[in-house]
C-alpha cells in the first residue's frame, strides 16, 4: 500500500513539475512580444504632458505607424522630442534613436508629416494591428488619437493622399537601420 502511495505522490508531482516547465518556457518565449505590445501600448496612450510635451491641443506630438505583414506587425514610433523605435509584434526592435540626429530629424519630420493629415482622420478608442498588407497610423495630440488606414501599396505607389506620411515614416526605419549595428 505503501508503494502505491509513493507512486501516485511521484506521478502528480512528475506531472507538476512538466506544467511547471511548460508554463515557463511558453512565458520565457512569450515574454519579448509582451514587452514590445506593452511598450506599443505606452506609445499609443501616455499624453503629451507626461513626455513634457507643450502642443496646442490638436497638434500632434506622437505618431505610431503599424505595418502588417503575414507573419508579424512592425510597429514605427515617432515623438516630436525626436525619440523614435521600431518594434516588432513578435519581440525584439530598435529602441531610443534619440541619440542620434540623423533619427531625431526623421522622426520630427514624420510627426510634423502628420499634422498635414488629422483633419482626414477618425477618433481612435481601440489600437488593433493592422491587418497583414494593411498600414495603420494613429496619431497622437493632446485632444486623443486619431487613426488612418490604407493598403501598403498604395501608400507605396506614391499616389494616396497618405503616401506622405508612409514615407517619411519609412525614413524613421531607414534612419533606425543605419544606426543598429549589423548582426
Amino acid at each position: 500500500m505503501k508503494i502505491v502511495v509513493i507512486l501516485i505522490v511521484c506521478v502528480v508531482l512528475g506531472v507538476a513539475v512538466l506544467t511547471w516547465a511548460r508554463s515557463a518556457r511558453t512565458a520565457a518565449q512569450s515574454a519579448p512580444s509582451e514587452v514590445m505590445a506593452g511598450l506599443r501600448n505606452q506609445a499609443l496612450t501616455i499624453s503629451g504632458k507626461d513626455l513634457g510635451v507643450s502642443q496646442s491641443t490638436h497638434e500632434p506630438f506622437a505618431v505610431i505607424m503599424d505595418i502588417g505583414y503575414p507573419q508579424a506587425v512592425v510597429t514605427v514610433v515617432s515623438f516630436a522630442s525626436g525619440d523614435a523605435s521600431i518594434y516588432f509584434s513578435t519581440g525584439g526592435g530598435v529602441l531610443g534613436g534619440v541619440g542620434h540626429e540623423s533619427v531625431r530629424k526623421a522622426a520630427v519630420a514624420f510627426v510634423h508629416e502628420s499634422s498635414h493629415l488629422t483633419a482626414k482622420m477618425q477618433s481612435a478608442a481601440n489600437f488593433p494591428y493592422a491587418a497583414p498588407g494593411a498600414v495603420r497610423f494613429y496619431v497622437r495630440t493632446n485632444a486623443g488619437t486619431l487613426v488612418a488606414e490604407a493598403p501598403e501599396k498604395e501608400l507605396a505607389s506614391g499616389k494616396h493622399e497618405f503616401s506622405p506620411l508612409y514615407i517619411a515614416g519609412q525614413g524613421v526605419i531607414t534612419q533606425l537601420r543605419l544606426i543598429t549595428p549589423a548582426k
